[in-house]
């Protein structure tokens, strides 16, 4: 009995040390995605950058390698319509360090997410952090650009501008007119010269 415990909190220790090794993930910031015998998957909350006009979401994703001790920190792009993953930037942290041991960069190279697999796991979690059901059921009929946006407000303050030129314009026409009623009324009370 002894024995299976030791051997049971050996190996606890041995899982928390493996982890433990790599770069330092803060649970507030790296969520949990997938688990499997060579890599635990998390994903950077903080860094989803999901855009409702292309579907797509910019993300970092952490692969924890408890048999080496190194964590692979990845820059992904994936787009939700074709169902693609592209990857970037992959740095590879070293046994509890901070400090990047090698960097390398797909420029991104992208591939099919299949399914069961911890790609469609990452594509499932950040789908749910982003709110994108929400966010397409929400999505305006019309997507705009950012260039368009500003442009939108442009045009919107030149109407704004103009509207607010008009009620002013308006609002002295409706003096003249009130000043003519009143003096044509004024004429029409003085009695009829012979």
């Amino acid at each position: 009995m002894k024995l299976q415990k030791t051997l049971l909190l050996g190996l606890a220790f041995a899982t928390v040390a493996g982890v433990a090794s790599a770069k330092t993930l803060p649970a507030d910031q790296w969520y949990w995605v997938h688990s499997d015998k060579d890599y635990t998957t998390r994903v950077n909350v903080q860094s989803i950058n999901y855009d409702v006009n292309t579907d797509t979401a910019n993300f970092q994703a952490a692969a924890v390698n408890p048999n080496t001790g190194l964590t692979d920190v990845v820059n992904y792009k994936l787009d939700f319509t074709n169902n693609t993953m592209y990857t970037y930037q992959k740095d590879v942290y070293p046994n509890n360090s901070e400090t990047i041991q090698s960097t390398t960069n797909a420029n991104g190279a992208g591939h099919a997410i299949q399914p069961n697999t911890a790609d469609a796991a990452l594509e499932n979690v950040v789908a749910n952090l982003a709110n994108r059901n929400y966010q397409l059921k929400n999505k305006p009929d019309i997507a705009i650009t950012p260039v368009e946006a500003q442009q939108k407000k442009v045009e919107d303050a030149k109407i704004a501008a103009t509207w607010q030129n008009a009620k002013v314009k308006s609002a002295n026409e409706f003096q003249k007119t009130d000043v003519i009623i009143e003096n044509t009324d004024t004429e029409a009370a003085q009695p009829e010269k012979k």
